[in-house]
Parts: C-alpha cells; sequence; structure tokens
C-alpha cells in the first residue's frame, strides 16, 4: 500500500483499469465474452432498443467496434436486430431470453469481483469514491482535458 503513497493519481487509474480488465476477462471468460460484450449486454438491460450507434456512445467505444461486438454477441443469440420502419438501414437490438439468462449468470459473477474488490473500504467509502468517480468522468465527457 505504502509503494503507492507518491504516486501520480493518474497512474493509480491506469493500473486499476489495466488489473480490473484483466479480472473481468479471467471472470468472462467461462461465458465465452469480453468486457467489451457485458458491457454492450449490459445497456441492453434497460429493455431499450438501441442502434449500435447509440450503444458505441454509451458504451464509450467507436461505431465499427460496437458494430463487431454486436455481430459477435448477434452469433451467441443473445441479442436480435430488427429494422425500424421510417429507416430500414437502423437497426435496433433487443436482448433475446437467453441473452437476459446469461447478463444474469454473468452479473453474479462480477458482483462477486466487485464485492471482493470493494471490501478493503468501508460502505461510505465505496459511497465516496463512486461519487467521486462519477465526478471525474463527467470531467472527461466534457472533452479532452
Amino acid at each position: 500500500m505504502d509503494m503507492y503513497r507518491r504516486t501520480r493519481t493518474i497512474y493509480l487509474f491506469w493500473q486499476m483499469n489495466v488489473r480490473l480488465q484483466r479480472d473481468m476477462e479471467n471472470a468472462l471468460s467461462s461465458f465465452n465474452m469480453t468486457p467489451g460484450q457485458y458491457i454492450a449486454l449490459s445497456h441492453l438491460r434497460s429493455k431499450h432498443r438501441y442502434s449500435a450507434a447509440e450503444l458505441a456512445r454509451k458504451a464509450g467505444v467507436s461505431a465499427q467496434s460496437m458494430i463487431e461486438l454486436v455481430l459477435a454477441i448477434e452469433k451467441k443469440g443473445l441479442i436480435v436486430r430488427e429494422a425500424v420502419d421510417k429507416n430500414p438501414r437502423v437497426r435496433r437490438i433487443s436482448l433475446t431470453v437467453q441473452g437476459l439468462e446469461t447478463l444474469v449468470a454473468i452479473d453474479a459473477k462480477i458482483d462477486r469481483l466487485e464485492e471482493s474488490l470493494l471490501s478493503v473500504i468501508t460502505p461510505t467509502e465505496v459511497d465516496i469514491v463512486r461519487s467521486s468517480m462519477i465526478a471525474l468522468l463527467n470531467r472527461l465527457a466534457e472533452g479532452p482535458l
């Protein structure tokens, strides 16, 4: 713990990202899913039928990357894409029953991962970390630093 006291905060964020990415990949491997695919599925939980472009904006990835994610999870039978009357080129994406069941199972595994990570701090500290991260993400959403 002491080795991080004088470390730049931005480096700490990077280290957290690298390690969490690795742990999420390990947790998702039994579902043959990537973190990006899981994030896309998570956004579809709301029952809102997003286009791939809308999902890309929500997930913070390029439209091309999201198309690749969508095609991969569509092949697994976890989502369906349906054309919209007004613009047949826009296809709305929704979860299948299998997709929802898979998402519930993955969520349980990710919950355990998150609980393990956060077990070293108090619930009050968790609230502070969350609100601080949200503020920082909102700042990054404003544009380049």
